[in-house]
Parts: C-alpha cells; structure tokens; sequence
C-alpha cells in the first residue's frame, strides 16, 4: 500500500499584498534602478523602470482597500 503525498506540504503559501505594499515594493524598484543607474547596464535600469510604470498602471484598477495574492513560485 503507498502512501499518498500530502501536497499541501509542497506548495507555498501565497503572498498576500495590500495596494499600499505594492507602491510600496514600485517605489524600491525605482530607487533601485536609479542607484544602479551608473554601474548598471543600461538595459537593466531600462527594465526596472518599465516595469514599474507597467506596475503602477496596473494598480489604477485597483481600489486602495483591495488586496493582492500572489502565487509563490516561479
């Protein structure tokens, strides 16, 4: 007889993020970028940027009570 596996044991929990989090986690993307900004490669900094304006306008639909979950994982 073989034991089933629980696969609760397996998945990560998700994260859960408030509206505020997530501006909060856009904005160190932004200082990230810029600190980098002169020993980074260019493209890198580029991308950091898109995607927090990429971030930003997504949270527009988004009211400021609402809260995120986000899938842990790749």
């Amino acid at each position: 007889m073989s034991e089933a596996k629980d696969d609760s044991a397996q998945k990560p929990k998700p994260v859960t993020m408030t509206i505020d989090e997530v501006n909060n986690l856009v904005d160190r993307l932004c200082d990230r970028a810029n600190s980098i900004e002169n020993i980074g490669t260019r493209d890198l900094v580029a991308d950091l940027r898109l995607i927090a304006k990429v971030v930003r306008a997504m949270l527009r639909a988004f009211n400021r009570a609402d809260v995120i979950m986000i899938e842990s994982g790749a």
